[in-house]
């Protein structure tokens, strides 16, 4: 077995590499990298408190909304009796005729309104 020197010097030369790259590359590469990976996991916390705040004041909401319902309810007027209260009341309602012509104007009116809303929509 022949061990010539240049295998020493090669193996020399290969640890120098390294132990450089290690400490000028892979480092400093290395402490991105985890620093991205940290500002990533804070992002991720922040998202998660921000889905428990609004989680908390949804069900806050629907809490709130539950209790307005139930005093809603518990505070409307009641009449009792309506139904003797307004057994002997007709009401007296007169509705007014129109005539084909005026029916027909309105619907001329509505349609030409219409007309200018979908107008001015469709422009924007």
């Amino acid at each position: 077995m022949n061990i010539n020197a240049t295998i020493f010097v090669q193996a020399f030369n290969f640890f120098v590499a390294y132990i450089l790259l290690r400490i000028l590359l892979f480092k400093p590469v290395y402490a991105a990298i985890r620093h991205d990976e940290a500002v990533e996991q804070a992002l991720v916390d922040g998202i998660a408190r921000s889905k428990k705040k609004l989680e908390q004041k949804e069900r806050e909401r629907e809490q709130q909304w539950q209790e307005c319902r139930r005093y809603c309810a518990e505070s409307q007027p009641r009449v009792l009796g309506a139904e003797l209260f307004f057994r002997d009341i007709t009401p007296m309602v007169v509705y007014p005729s129109i005539s084909d012509e005026q029916v027909a104007q309105a619907v001329q009116e509505v349609v030409h309104g219409i007309i200018k809303k979908v107008g001015r929509r469709d422009s924007r």
